[in-house]
């Protein structure tokens, strides 16, 4: 290849002027001012250019910062000779720069990085307020370092210092209004109070204020403007002890240490419970009903949190109580109606450590049996999928048929005489919304109000007022949720509950609580290992808040909860099985049957 030499080629070249190069076989041409870019790159700033048709000089290279088809943003153009042709990313931290703060090699926005940090620094305030807010400074009740730790001399109320070969005074102590201060030294074999001989206090400022202060006193309490003290006392003898808010006489001396603080027993409990479901027990705090006849068991795994590895229950007549390694029962038979016949129960951890106990005066919560004595009533059941399915609705109306009894069932699902409201996947707080449900909106919803409305489901239904409402709701609500979804999933179904007894106060509410899964995990669509736990959880915190809240006239709990067998009576993480949804239907009766009966 052969290249003619060109000395000062620019002044001699004009634009129009091309070298030619050959190397044998082919000849180009290149531009004098190509080749003078070459030789003598352009040196600056790039522009910058929004759009294509603003890059207008072919001389200039542009960073392009617009969003056109064929630009790349944040790419560096040159002229070619006929295109703009893309030089790659300009790397200038004017035009790149990392927003996400995860790239390497590029430079972090500055805004974006501004705003981690800040978010960063309120994050952690809020968190050191926290912890600090929880926790407990522990302190010597000795506020002297040591048994020499005084001054030769006294400090009179004034705050003059005076000589004294018998008396030392402390150094200045910090208190607060209200503080109770005592002077203790070992005489005579014990530790008594001692007089403090004078009692020197101090405002804001540092100056003494002779009328708060005290002489020959045994106790002084700190009066309000004070900030300090000296206390001026004895020295002869020796363990000597200066106390703030320490009544009784100490038994032993005790040394001055620094202050240090430790987490409080709240701020443990809390943690403990962000990281872990609390131990629960969900036997009901209240006497049992039930009616003679309907069997019901009380199934530990049911009942209790997994966390807790042993139940322990006992009732006042031996006789009454069964208990074995799966279930609690108290016989069936109507012998067991006194109140030295309830039970109590004890939960233990996996260390036999008492966890939970439920114990009423020694004998638990006494049972009261009921005969059977069935009477018509209506009823509206209101519910997720285990309402949806019509079966407990279905085996209502069979027995209350086969006792030759009429049970009405409200409800715009469902058919014939076996009517409900349920709805599979529905939450409490669904029901507080406008959704639909199979293309038919929520009746109890009221665009006005924007909540549900039991007065405004019962006008637009024309019907009248129920002996009694199940709800039967929670299981969606909780599904798939943490500890922090119980209050809010019980918020949800107290609105339904209110909203009912502000209709009408003389109707029957049954809460049906969430049932626990199939004890084989292997037979769970999704396997959620806290939902047992976190149902247990919610099950006790309801219970307690029905009892706190609700009359029992009014509003009651069932035993849905505890009476299924955790392996035949739950097919899945949620659903009955067909004997399940019996047991549950038998004890909607057993309740209405000790509503209808006074008990």
């Amino acid at each position: 290849m052969q290249i003619h030499e060109l000395n000062n080629f620019t002044g001699i070249l004009g634009s129009d002027t091309y070298l030619a190069i050959d190397n044998g076989t082919d000849t180009s041409k290149v531009s004098a001012q190509a080749l003078s870019d070459m030789v003598n790159p352009r040196i600056g700033t790039p522009l910058v250019a929004a759009t294509a048709a603003a890059m207008t000089d072919h001389d200039k290279i542009y960073v392009y910062v617009g969003s056109e088809t064929g630009y790349t943003n944040g790419n560096w153009y040159y002229w070619n000779g006929s295109a703009w042709a893309s030089g790659g990313v300009y790397n200038s931290t004017a035009f790149v720069t990392d927003t996400t703060l995860t790239q390497a090699g590029k430079a972090a926005d500055a805004k974006v990085t501004g705003d981690e940090i800040t978010d960063l620094k309120s994050e952690l305030s809020a968190n050191v307020d926290r912890i600090t807010s929880k926790m407990v400074e522990i302190k010597s009740n000795n506020l002297l370092f040591s048994d020499s730790d005084y001054t030769d001399g006294y400090i009179a109320k004034n705050g003059n210092v005076n000589s004294a070969t018998t008396l030392g005074y402390s150094r200045k102590i910090p208190v607060q209004e209200g503080d109770i201060v005592r002077y203790y030294y070992y005489a005579s074999n014990v530790f008594e109070a001692k007089n403090m001989r004078y009692v020197c206090a101090y405002d804001s400022g540092g100056s003494a204020v002779s009328a708060s202060g005290a002489e020959n006193v045994t106790t002084f309490t700190v009066p309000s403007g004070i900030e300090s003290i000296v206390v001026s006392f004895v020295k002869a003898s020796a363990n000597k002890m200066l106390t703030i808010n320490y009544a009784p006489n100490p038994i032993a001396y005790e040394p001055y240490f620094t202050p240090y603080f430790v987490a409080s027993e709240e701020f443990i409990e809390d943690v403990l419970n962000e990281i872990s479901p609390k131990y629960a027990c969900s036997l009901l705090a209240s006497r049992f009903r039930q009616t003679l006849g309907i069997d019901e068991k009380f199934y530990y795994w049911s009942c209790k949190s997994p966390d807790c590895t042993y139940i322990s229950m006992t009732v006042g007549n031996r006789d009454r109580g069964k208990m074995t390694n799966e279930y609690f029962d108290i016989p069936n038979d109507g012998s067991a109606g006194s109140a030295s016949n309830g039970y109590k129960w004890n939960l233990y951890d996996e260390h036999l450590k008492s966890v939970n106990i439920k114990d009423n005066g020694g004998y638990g919560y006494p049972v009261r049996f009921t005969a059977e004595n069935l009477s018509d009533c209506s009823l509206l059941a209101l519910g997720d999928s285990t309402i949806d399915s019509d079966s407990i609705t279905g085996t209502l109306v069979n027995y209350f048929a086969s006792k030759e009894h009429t049970i009405t069932l409200l409800g715009t699902l469902g058919s014939g005489t076996n009517k409900n409201e349920g709805r599979a996947g529905w939450s409490a707080s669904d029901y507080l919304t406008d959704k639909t449900y199979n293309g038919i909106t929520n009746p109890f919803y009221n665009s006005v109000t924007e909540t549900f409305d039991f007065s405004f489901y019962m006008t637009n239904q024309g019907y009248s007022k129920p002996d009694f409402v199940v709800v039967q709701l929670g299981i969606n609500d909780l599904y798939g949720k943490d500890l922090t979804a119980i209050a809010s999933t019980w918020d949800a179904v107290k609105t339904i509950v209110d909203s009912i007894l502000s209709y009408d106060n003389t109707i029957k509410v049954l809460l049906n609580l969430p049932t626990t899964p199939n004890k084989d995990q292997s037979k769970h669509s999704v396997f959620l290992p806290n939902y047992h736990n976190l149902v247990v959880n919610y099950n006790e915190y309801v219970i307690n808040q029905v009892n706190a809240v609700y009359n029992a006239a009014n509003v009651r709990c069932s035993y849905c909860h505890l009476i299924l067998d955790p392996t035949v009576d739950i097919s899945d993480n949620v659903h009955p099985t067909t004997a399940g949804y019996n047991k549950m239907a038998m004890e909607i009766i057993n309740q209405i049957n000790n509503w209808q009966n006074g008990n």
